[in-house]
C-alpha cells in the first residue's frame, strides 16, 4: 500500500470517527476490560466499537452508533497500531486544534497478548457529556 493511499485511509477512518461523534463531547478513561452492549438502571447505554478487527482490519466495527448524552462508548483496539482521534484531513494522526479537550484515545501498540494470540482487546471509554455541535471533542 503506498504511503498516499494509507494517509487517505487512515483519514478516511478519523472522518468515519467524527461522525461517530457528531454532536457530543468527552471525558476518557483507558481500560484493559472489553464492554459489551449493556443499559445501566439509569437507563444509559454503553456501545462497543471494535477499532481493526481481525474480520475488517481497517475499519470500526460496527461504523456508526447512535449515543445519547450520558451514554458510553468502549472503542475496543486490536493489532497493530491503532487510535481513534478527532483531525483534520491534512494531519490524520494529530488531534485537531479546538477550543476545548479533544478525544484522542492515544496510540495503541500493545496488546493483551499470550503467546502470539490475543487474550482480550485494550480499550479506551469515551462518555457522552453533552449534545452540542460547537462542543465536539
Amino acid at each position: 500500500m503506498s504511503k498516499m493511499s494509507l494517509i487517505h485511509l487512515m483519514t478516511w477512518l478519523l472522518i468515519t470517527i467524527d461522525y461517530l461523534l457528531l454532536g457530543v463531547s468527552a471525558q476518557t478513561t483507558t481500560t484493559e476490560a472489553s464492554a459489551t452492549a449493556t443499559e445501566t438502571s439509569k437507563g444509559a447505554a454503553t456501545h462497543t466499537i471494535q477499532v481493526g478487527p481481525r474480520s475488517d482490519p481497517h475499519q470500526y466495527v460496527p461504523s456508526s452508533v447512535n449515543a445519547s448524552v450520558g451514554d458510553v462508548i468502549v472503542f475496543e483496539f486490536y493489532p497493530r497500531n491503532h487510535s481513534v482521534v478527532r483531525a483534520d484531513y491534512d494531519a490524520p494522526c494529530v488531534p485537531a486544534q479546538t477550543s476545548g479537550p479533544v478525544f484522542y484515545s492515544g496510540h495503541f501498540t500493545k496488546f493483551n497478548e499470550e503467546n502470539g494470540q490475543m487474550i482480550g482487546p485494550v480499550g479506551s471509554n469515551l462518555t457522552m457529556t453533552n449534545a452540542s455541535v460547537t462542543d465536539i471533542t
